[in-house]
């Protein structure tokens, strides 16, 4: 009943534009990522510097996945997960489609923006639940998705920098994360031939 449980709630109030589950793991572990604030500076410095993971309990520096509001509520949030989100016909109507300059990532951040700048609402609600095969497509350790990911962050806060001062100050430090992304391929790269040249001359000797 998870999209009949949705559509029923979106019928009550018709200022909701969009709206998501309750999203969990296949071990049955909620999935943090299913519920956000937009990356604002204030969201963003404590996530990039891991200051959530050292003080799991903070209401201040766990704002980026919102981890302060229970999962079990209805919230109204900023974002909710691309992998599972119930949207409006007048609101595609009116905003149009996802952005094709996103590869992977931030596509569903960007779509939620402009609901709520069109004047819609983005609710969460865990009364429907869906579990969520999280990087079944992906590998989560390439440094190339990682690079993507910056890639995607970056032309999210380059075409909404206008919007939000302190997304200007972002922009610039996005695009040095992708610039090292590519250092760290060619690095990664560079050490693994090495490591087979290597090998190839020990089992020669």
């Amino acid at each position: 009943n998870s999209i009949s449980i949705l559509i029923k709630y979106m019928k009550i109030r018709p200022d909701v534009g969009c709206i998501g589950p309750k999203i969990v793991n296949s071990d049955g572990s909620f999935q943090i990522s299913c519920k956000r604030s937009f990356p604002y500076l204030k969201v963003s410095i404590p996530k990039l510097l891991k200051l959530n993971k050292l003080f799991p309990d903070s209401k201040y520096l766990n704002k980026y996945n919102l981890l302060h509001l229970p999962p079990n509520q209805i919230h109204e949030v900023d974002a909710i997960s691309g992998s599972f989100m119930l949207i409006r016909s007048d609101v595609i109507k009116k905003i149009g489609f996802f952005d094709e300059k996103y590869f992977m990532y931030a596509e569903d951040l960007d779509y939620c923006y402009r609901i709520k700048k069109n004047g819609f609402k983005v609710i969460y609600n865990p009364n429907s639940e869906i579990v969520h095969y999280k990087g079944g497509c992906s590998d989560k350790t390439s440094i190339n998705l990682r690079k993507i990911f910056y890639e995607s962050m970056y032309i999210f806060f380059n075409k909404y920098k206008d919007d939000i001062p302190t997304w200007r100050f972002m922009v610039p430090y996005v695009k040095l994360g992708i610039i090292m992304m590519i250092g760290f391929s060619y690095l990664k790269i560079f050490a693994f031939k090495s490591i087979l040249l290597l090998k190839n001359i020990i089992k020669n000797v």
